[in-house]
């Protein structure tokens, strides 16, 4: 039974790779579109001497300058090819670190579902996923989780502090896994290595003004894929409203009356939210047994979920930040919401790429797949808020 078991978990394994790395290597050979070339243009700059945040405009924290100038290496010919590579090798690290947690979680085919299901997502999100920088964030948030359920409580504060300052999205965990590095070993090595992480930003900001990105996200609108812009899109399909699909800070927004009136109430909801997932997955953090993995990656998710659903913008690679601790979640009784993510990936395509997307705006039937996805993800952030709200009843 054990042999059989063996070859069952190999064959699945090899299918899984197989399967998963036709999209990708379509996506690899593709042509390269327009992040690279924003990432391109932002290394070029800083050859020819000039400053990022100064000398031209930059929407990205300092480290992702890092990622930006390694394609450079062998020449700007291949800048394109060697981005995608990085790419591939960030990708690759994220795919063995969960397939490792998954064998040492489980036992037989269902130690590769974390593997699986994130294999499975990144081939559905492929047409992008190899021209954003978002993997290398999302491996550094990962190796975090994976630190403070290791009891590497210095590490994990380091990795937060790299994702921080490659994508500033990490920072809404850095309170939670505070208090969690604090029940499981020292939550001042926790708070050294978040430190020690950030001092190469720190000390840059001498030279870089680099602080000066959050001006350019300061004055976006509602960007097209967003939650309130999903809804103001369709009232607008029906009849009911005016808008227009239209550019914005290097994204597509929709604009109109409904538009600016909403913007400002949305700005103060995702405070809110963000607040309130922080302090509830805090308290639960609190809790002896709060070390286990799944539990971080569940906690973890609902607050990086929450900082993307209520966001005013919502781009397609952000569904890429939830894929590692939804993954995690398919060991775990959450393994619904898991699914739910997945599907909710999957109505991307729906609308994301198409002439409609860029130009002139989404149809009906995109705007309906785009409104869907929205929602089933506001179903599963409810799911999880309930859970600890539950949680919180049986403890008082």
């Amino acid at each position: 039974m054990r042999t059989i078991n063996k070859k069952a978990v190999i064959a699945a394994f090899a299918a899984i790779v197989t399967l998963s790395s036709i999209p990708l290597a379509i996506a690899f050979i593709s042509p390269a579109r327009t992040d690279i070339g924003i990432y391109h243009s932002a290394a070029v700059n800083i050859l020819d001497g000039q400053l990022p945040y100064r000398d031209f405009v930059l929407e990205y924290p300092p480290y992702s300058l890092v990622v930006f100038l390694a394609p450079l290496i062998s020449g700007e010919g291949n800048y394109p090819f060697l981005f995608k590579f990085l790419v591939l090798v960030a990708d690759c690290a994220i795919k063995c670190l969960l397939l490792a947690i998954g064998l040492d979680a489980a036992r037989g085919l269902r130690a590769l579902l974390p593997f699986g299901f994130y294999a499975a997502a990144v081939a559905l999100l492929s047409y992008f996923y190899l021209q954003r920088y978002d993997a290398f964030p999302v491996l550094a948030t990962l190796l975090a989780i994976w630190c403070i359920s290791a009891k590497k409580c210095g590490m994990a504060g380091a990795m937060l502090a790299i994702g921080v300052g490659l994508k500033m999205y990490p920072l809404v965990l850095a309170p939670y896994l505070y208090v969690v590095a604090r029940q499981q070993c020292n939550g001042r090595r926790f708070i050294f290595g978040f430190l020690m992480g950030l001092a190469p930003a720190l000390l840059s900001g001498a030279l870089l003004p680099w602080w000066r990105f959050l001006e350019f996200h300061a004055d976006r609108g509602l960007q097209g894929d967003s939650l309130y812009a999903s809804i103001v899109w369709f009232i607008k399909k029906l009849g009911l409203t005016d808008a227009q699909w239209e550019g914005g800070r290097r994204c597509l927004e929709v604009h109109g009356a409904l538009s600016t009136l909403i913007l400002r109430p949305s700005r103060w909801i995702l405070v809110f939210t963000v607040v309130i997932a922080t302090v509830l997955a805090c308290r639960r953090g609190m809790d002896p047994g709060s070390g286990n993995i799944a539990q971080i990656a569940r906690l973890s998710l609902l607050q990086i979920l929450t900082f993307v659903i209520f966001n005013q913008v919502f781009s397609p690679q952000f569904l890429i930040w939830l894929l590692p601790m939804a993954a995690i979640l398919t060991l775990s009784r959450y393994w619904k919401s898991a699914l739910a993510i997945l599907i909710a990936t999957s109505l991307t395509l729906v609308y994301y790429p198409s002439a409609g997307y860029e130009y002139g705006g989404l149809n009906l039937a995109q705007t309906v797949g785009l409104l869907t996805r929205n929602m089933l993800l506001v179903a599963v952030w409810g799911a999880l808020m309930h859970d600890l709200g539950a949680w919180k009843r049986r403890t008082t």
